[in-house]
């Protein structure tokens, strides 16, 4: 249980608090997420970094732009 409560704290901070949208751990628990949390991460995500390129977990088709 430990373990998971940290999973899912540290995928919090990556979508609302981390300074980098490209950080490794954060996007792979991201691109993990079910469906619904993997789009409200990515959504986070983009208010933040949406001027950038979308991270792994957030990409387009064309494997730069947000879904």
């Amino acid at each position: 249980m430990l373990i998971f409560t940290g999973i899912i704290g540290f995928w919090l901070w990556y979508v609302t608090s981390s300074a980098t949208q490209f950080q490794s751990p954060g996007m792979d628990i991201n691109n993990l997420m079910p469906k619904t949390l993997n789009d409200w991460g990515c959504a986070q995500l983009k208010k933040r970094f949406g001027q950038d390129r979308a991270p792994f977990g957030c990409v387009a088709e064309d494997y730069t732009s947000w879904t």
